[in-house]
């Protein structure tokens, strides 16, 4: 529930009730350093710089996520680069042909600076899919609600006061006039603002698919932000990150743009259906299929045991973006042997189904994200999903596996597992090997 309904709900009792509690003392105002901590803890310079007056300072490439990504994606027509790169990572062709996210990230003190606080803590604990062309949206974090509300804070500290016409167009009031929201869906027509977003229902003109859906303008941001940032898309930073254009509008006819946006009717966004999961395969899935189509494709990049990245073993192992190390490397059929890190130092096995359990991890992480994605998608709390349980879903911040993809991981545990050398555990008998084997690896 959120907290402005938990407010109405806390006066009702107040005025209706039959008893009157003394009211209780306002929370602290969330700490601005304290935000600024948890940014550094929990990593945000990996993916997103504060250019816009924020101290968030990108990570060096060897650490940075996006900056990475972007260095992979750069070589990708460079045959002669490829091929140094090569020498010293022997899967940089197959780096290249599967890193295509987060090669844009938004700078966070622009965001930070137009974005609503509110809204900001709650997408930093339950994100929504922002831009529907994107395959990756902002990773589900582990912070509490005190911690988001914090770093939202912190994010929204850096908002310079506003001027000129992005000053006068904040100014004026929504309106609900006829005339006004008729010239707003007029000017929504004419600067063909379809061409670039979604708007909830309606289709963004294929070829330019990434820009955000104005259907959740009016939750992100305030709507005299929204005025502002329409009359003057520079007057809350973001440098030459910025690529919404202006369009030169007078203030009244920014508000009345705002207007139409904040008013339109927008169909109700479809519930969740729950997903089956696809049927084991009748034929054998073999380790070499398994890796080479999921976890050398998908998963290694965030589970490796971190030898040719300097012991960063990515946020699954090592840890890292907020999470505590978690020993999980797929990058080998050992390293899934070894299984996963808990608390205390316990390690478990994420191909057999421990106690209390209904299938392995492993499965139970890449199902769970695909409720995940479900309620990002309808821009629903991942609760409503009915995806309850700790830990995020897998891949993170990535699209769910596909059909296909998550049939060939089925399968290959209802197999057993094989590894490399094609041993076939399928047996009950193979099963107790596999789990034998798994915690030998995992005692080593």
């Amino acid at each position: 529930m959120r907290p402005s309904i938990l407010l109405v709900v806390a006066a009702c009792l107040r005025i209706h009730g039959t008893h009157r509690p003394e009211a209780a003392p306002s929370p602290a105002p969330p700490s601005v350093a304290e935000g600024a901590a948890i940014v550094t803890r929990a990593q945000c310079g990996r993916c997103h710089g504060g250019g816009a007056g924020l101290a968030v300072q990108p990570a060096p490439r060897q650490k940075s996520c996006a900056g990475c990504h972007a260095w992979i994606h750069d070589t990708r027509d460079d045959a002669t680069e490829r091929e140094i790169q090569a020498e010293i990572y022997p899967k940089w062709d197959q780096y290249v042909a599967h890193v295509k996210s987060y090669l844009a990230v938004p700078d966070l003190g622009a965001a930070g600076a137009r974005l609503d606080p509110a809204w900001m803590s709650a997408f930093l604990r339950d994100p929504v899919k922002v831009r529907p062309g994107f395959a990756e949206t902002m990773i589900r974090t582990p912070l509490s609600a005190a911690e988001a509300d914090a770093v939202a804070a912190f994010l929204h500290a850096a908002a310079r006061p506003l001027a000129g016409v992005a000053a006068q167009a904040a100014a004026l009031p929504v309106s609900a006039r006829a005339e006004d929201l008729a010239e707003g869906e007029r000017l929504y027509g004419k600067l063909q603002c379809a061409r670039c977003h979604a708007f909830g229902a309606r289709v963004a003109a294929p070829g330019v698919p990434d820009a955000p859906d104005l259907a959740l303008a009016r939750r992100r941001m305030r709507p005299a932000d929204i005025a502002a940032f329409i009359a003057d898309p520079t007057a809350f930073g973001g440098g030459g990150q910025q690529r919404m254009p202006s369009y030169g509008l007078g203030a009244r006819d920014a508000a009345r743009l705002r207007d139409f946006l904040v008013s339109a009717p927008l169909t109700p966004a479809p519930a969740p259906v729950a997903t089956a999961l696809p049927p084991v395969l009748e034929r054998r899935v073999t380790w070499q299929e398994v890796n080479e189509r999921v976890f050398g494709a998908i998963c290694s990049h965030c589970h490796s045991d971190g030898k040719m990245t300097g012991g960063d073993g990515g946020p699954g192992n090592t840890g890292g973006l907020g999470y505590a190390g978690a020993g999980v490397d797929l990058g080998s059929y050992r390293g899934i042997l070894r299984g996963a890190l808990r608390p205390g130092g316990r390690r478990v096995s994420l191909l057999v189904a421990g106690p209390g359990e209904d299938e392995p991890p492993l499965l139970a992480r890449l199902r769970r994200r695909v409720h995940e994605h479900d309620a990002e998608l309808a821009g629903r709390a991942l609760a409503a999903a009915g995806a309850p349980g700790a830990g995020p879903g897998m891949p993170l911040g990535q699209p769910p596996l596909d059909d296909e993809r998550l049939q060939l991981v089925r399968t290959w545990l209802a197999q057993g597992a094989p590894g490399p050398g094609g041993r076939d555990h399928a047996s009950r008998a193979g099963i107790r090997r596999l789990a034998r084997a798994s915690r030998a690896i995992q005692e080593d």
